[in-house]
């Protein structure tokens, strides 16, 4: 089943959108670790854009694609903010270390890479591109 949602950068559509994922029969199909993984990746992820990818104030659209497949979920992330690649421009992040010194915009895209497999980005006609998989056999 695949799905696509037009996300304003809104908190209130960030918000929307997590309710309309729950009632997803894909997202039923998930374990409770895929679940809980799927909607803390949205969340952290598309939180991040809205907080940081544009510089004005303008309304943009964050595309988010879903393909479920036999208890997976594969997701896509489009946006026309600036570019930023989360698996070389977050950095590592000691988990263990005292948190008061730790970026908390680094904290959450290092705890969405420890949570998804197959994190791809790239950067096409001005636009990020972020792929990533859920619940992949065996994994969750």
């Amino acid at each position: 089943m695949r799905l696509y949602y037009s996300v304003r950068n809104q908190w209130t559509d960030l918000a929307e959108l997590d309710r309309q994922v729950m009632t997803l029969p894909g997202f039923a199909e998930l374990s409770g670790d895929s679940r809980y993984a799927l909607r803390l990746a949205l969340e952290e992820l598309i939180s991040n854009i809205i907080k940081y990818g544009y510089d004005d104030r303008a309304g943009h659209e964050i595309g988010v694609a879903l393909d479920f497949h036999k208890g997976a979920v594969r997701v896509c992330l489009t946006d026309d903010g600036r570019a930023f690649n989360p698996l070389t421009e977050a950095g590592p992040v000691e988990i263990a270390a005292d948190v008061r010194g730790q970026s908390i915009g680094r904290l959450g895209v290092s705890l969405v890479r420890a949570l998804v497999e197959n994190l791809k980005y790239r950067r096409e006609e001005n636009r990020n591109i972020l792929e990533f998989t859920i619940g992949e056999a065996g994994r969750r």
